[in-house]
């Protein structure tokens, strides 16, 4: 049986403040002005992974965060297949992190704004 690794936003900050390492695995193409503010974080792009993988410490807790939880499910699986134990995706990533209110750095002027997916653009360009 396939045991996923995942933590709640909240549970993954109890983790970090007892020495878990959070790596972002977004693109800056969709960081969409937010960024999770941490003591200590790693930025390995989720297409980067398997290259650099090796970086990521396997002596402690790892939580992998994206923007919604689907690359970091992937990203789990891919550092377990290679001898990683301690790894966890943090559920509905930073979009959840964001609900639960958890500390945050906020870049409006980076923000994506738009109906849809296919028409989002930086905020700073959209006259208010």
């Amino acid at each position: 049986m396939d045991i996923k690794h995942t933590v709640s936003p909240k549970q993954a900050l109890e983790f970090i403040k007892n020495g878990a390492l959070l790596i972002d695995l977004r693109n800056p193409d969709f960081l969409n002005g937010r960024e999770f503010d941490v003591p200590e974080i790693l930025y390995i792009f989720h297409s980067k992974l398997e290259e650099l993988y090796h970086e990521i410490p396997n002596d402690r807790t790892v939580i992998l965060a994206d923007n919604v939880g689907i690359q970091s499910n992937k990203a789990v699986d891919f550092l377990i297949s290679k001898g990683y134990r301690n790894v966890f995706s943090l559920t509905g990533g930073v979009i959840d992190w964001e609900k639960d209110k958890l500390p945050l750095k906020l870049d409006k002027g980076n923000e994506m704004v738009g109906g849809c997916a296919c028409k989002l653009t930086p905020r700073k360009f959209i006259k208010e």
